[in-house]
């Protein structure tokens, strides 16, 4: 005596929303496997015997997650999309077509087909598209299809953010590993390179003038130079964060780098430090700073690594050009 057709697909809604959400929360297995449920359930609730559960990428490219039947992963570039998905996506509405239809350029079609995109307000994360029924799709189907993609947008919206923090991680971890592998490189480098500089140096001194061994050796010492500028780039390159010059406390940064070296130190090498509390302040790089300073530490302490001897790290204020001590 009643009509209570509302009210059954409203209690139907809800039942698949719950199962949804049984599905996100208990989810122990793969992404892949996930949709693929997700999009069997779907599909399920609509009565229809194929569908597609498409994610778009921050680019603008549309991953087909899940497809009925499963047909594994593919990405689509952005300028490809088309179809009712396509239509979907771009319009950001509803879409229901009868007939053969494109279902997203991919040459995949459907007899008769219902697309809803998965958004947040204006922003499209994905689409489902359903077909296949033997009946055509009435207004509660787009109804019920247009809810369930409501209540999955946010999930999905969180797990992008996810995924863009975890890969955003990714990133600075692979560069700071990049920037502290190319750092060790770059400081054995520049001990060949000031060998071969020294060298080349002393043997183009002892060549005579005009000659061509001497023309060779003046070559040589360019293409030293010009790997000293090549390590310099690859430090700069490396690193990820921006170079600042800064005012820094001189004693305060040899300090630093005097409680980095002491536990690098054998027993056999004795550190003497000097460091005069009003040796005043500079403008430099924190950064490119403290690695010069454990370069030129690291070098003395190979040069006496084999019978051990003293380093000492001095900090006070002199005169330029040799001029002695300068008054704080």
């Amino acid at each position: 005596h009643r009509d209570i057709t509302g009210r059954k697909e409203a209690e139907l809604a809800l039942e698949v929303r719950n199962r949804l959400a049984g599905i996100f929360l208990t989810r122990t297995g793969p992404d892949s496997a996930v949709d693929q449920e997700v999009l069997d359930l779907v599909c399920a609730a609509a009565g229809s015997p194929t569908g597609i559960l498409g994610k778009l990428e921050t680019d603008g490219d549309l991953r087909i997650a899940a497809a009925r039947p499963a047909a594994g992963s593919t990405l689509m570039p952005a300028g490809t999309v088309a179809g009712i998905a396509g239509r979907a996506i771009r319009e950001n509405r509803s879409v229901r077509l009868a007939g053969t239809i494109d279902v997203d350029g991919s040459g995949r079609t459907f007899a008769g087909a219902l697309a809803v995109p998965i958004s947040v307000r204006d922003q499209v994360l994905g689409v489902i598209a359903v077909g296949d029924r033997p009946e055509p799709y009435r207004d509660a189907d787009l109804s019920l299809l247009a809810s369930l993609a409501d209540y999955i947008a946010p999930i999905l919206r969180s797990h992008r953010a996810n995924e863009l923090a975890e890969s955003s991680l990714r990133r600075t971890q692979k560069m700071e590993a990049l920037g502290a592998l190319a750092g060790g490189i770059a400081h054995d480098f520049n001990n060949i390179l000031q060998a071969i500089l020294g060298f080349t140096t002393l043997a183009r001194d002892e060549a005579t003038p005009g000659t061509v061994l001497a023309r060779d050796l003046e070559r040589a010492l360019k293409a030293t130079r010009r790997g000293e500028e090549l390590v310099q780039r690859i430090l700069l390159f490396s690193r990820r964060e921006e170079q600042e010059t800064q005012e820094l406390a001189v004693d305060s940064m040899v300090q630093e780098t005097v409680d980095l070296l002491r536990p690098t130190l054998p027993a056999t090498i004795q550190l003497v430090v000097d460091i005069d509390p009003d040796a005043g302040r500079v403008l430099a790089d924190p950064a490119r700073m403290g690695q010069a300073l454990l370069n030129l530490a690291t070098n003395a302490f190979h040069a006496m690594e084999a019978d051990g001897g003293c380093l000492g790290i001095a900090a006070r204020r002199v005169r330029a050009g040799g001029g002695g001590d300068v008054p704080p």
